[in-house]
Formats: structure tokens, C-alpha cells, sequence
């Protein structure tokens, strides 16, 4: 806070001590006044400084792949503390649930997230819910705010998709190799051609 304090005496001095760095909470600005003889005289302010309002400080989600390793997620859109909304990437049919690493900007928070497990094909809505209490009695203050991350899971493909994928990569895998080495597979059926003659 800035301070502006003008002395009666010109000749008197002014110091302002504590209205830098303000703490959440009470605070004392001292404004001392010092006269031509040395003495002094004190004015103390009291100022009170609102705590920061209750948030996340981070949020990252992972899911498990087929190899057992955890895979972070991008938020869309990038995480911000005063961003309550998210949506995820379309997940794989046989994600069944989702890793949510989540932290409060404020110490004694609680964190409750639900909708993270048991995935169904379709729309999931996960809730992150803060919640906050601070006093006692009559001055009990709660306070409370949630972040929403939408995602959908695919369906699971039928029976004939899987095997028609299978197929694909089969086979993909078959062309691939034959494009890549059809120089080399002429140029040996030339070699064996002229070698029967």
C-alpha cells in the first residue's frame, strides 16, 4: 500500500515501515515522524489483506496404456487456475479410468474428484470439487469451487471391425514391406531367371 503522510513541522521527517510485502492477513504500517529535536511520534495503520480466493494450482490427467505406462492427457484448453471447464481427447474403448493429480493453491484444502473411474462409451463428466473451511463457531467461513473435464470414450468396435482391422495391419504391414524391397525382389528374380537359362 502506498502511504503519503506530511508532517506539520517542515522541518520534521517521515519514515513508512510495512506496507511492503503485505502477508494474507493483519498488518501493521508503522509512519514514523521525527522532529528537528530527535523525538518522535508513531501512527500505526492496520491493514488487513484478503487471502488469495481458493483455486488449483495444478491439475494433470494420465490414463494407462496397453503397456502399463502412465500417459499424460493435454487439457483443452491448457490449465489455468481460473479456468473451470475442460475437455479431453476421444479416449480408447478400453480406458476404464483416468489419473487425476490435482493441488490446491491454498494448504489445508480438500480435493474431492468424482467420475475419474469406471469410464462408460460415451460422455463422462469428472467433477474436481475444493472445498475449504477456516474459524470457528460464528466466524466459520466455507468456501467451496469445482472444475469440470468432459471426455468421451469410444465404443468398442464389433467383433468383425476388430478382425478387419487385424486384416489391415496384416496385410498393411505386407505392402509396406513389398514397396520398400521391390527393386531388390526384380532385381534377384532377374539373377534367378538368367542363371536357369
Amino acid at each position: 500500500v502506498n502511504v503519503t503522510a506530511t508532517p506539520t513541522d517542515s522541518k520534521a521527517t517521515v519514515d513508512v515501515a510495512g506496507n511492503t510485502d503485505l502477508k494474507e492477513g493483519e498488518n501493521t504500517v508503522t509512519v514514523t515522524v521525527t522532529a528537528e529535536d530527535g523525538s518522535t511520534s508513531k501512527y500505526l495503520i492496520r491493514v488487513i489483506r484478503a487471502r488469495v480466493p481458493l483455486a488449483l494450482k495444478s491439475l494433470i490427467v494420465k490414463y494407462t496404456n496397453e503397456n502399463g505406462e502412465l500417459i499424460e492427457i493435454p487439457l483443452n484448453p491448457t490449465f489455468s487456475f481460473d479456468t473451470l471447464e475442460y475437455t479431453l481427447e476421444d479416449l480408447e474403448y478400453w480406458v476404464e479410468k483416468l489419473s487425476i493429480q490435482a493441488t490446491a493453491n491454498i494448504e489445508g484444502a480438500t480435493i474431492d474428484i468424482q467420475g475419474a473411474d469406471n469410464l462408460s462409451t460415451g460422455e463422462n463428466i469428472i467433477i474436481i470439487a475444493l472445498n475449504i473451511k477456516e474459524g470457528e463457531g460464528e466466524e466459520l467461513k466455507e468456501e467451496t469451487i469445482s472444475y469440470t473435464i468432459k471426455v468421451n470414450k469410444k465404443e468398442e468396435p464389433t467383433l468383425l471391425a476388430k478382425i478387419s482391422n487385424w486384416f489391415k495391419g496384416i496385410f498393411g504391414g505386407v505392402s509396406s514391406w513389398y514397396n520398400e524391397n521391390q527393386e531388390q525382389i526384380i532385381f534377384r528374380d532377374e539373377i534367378n531367371y538368367k542363371i536357369d537359362m
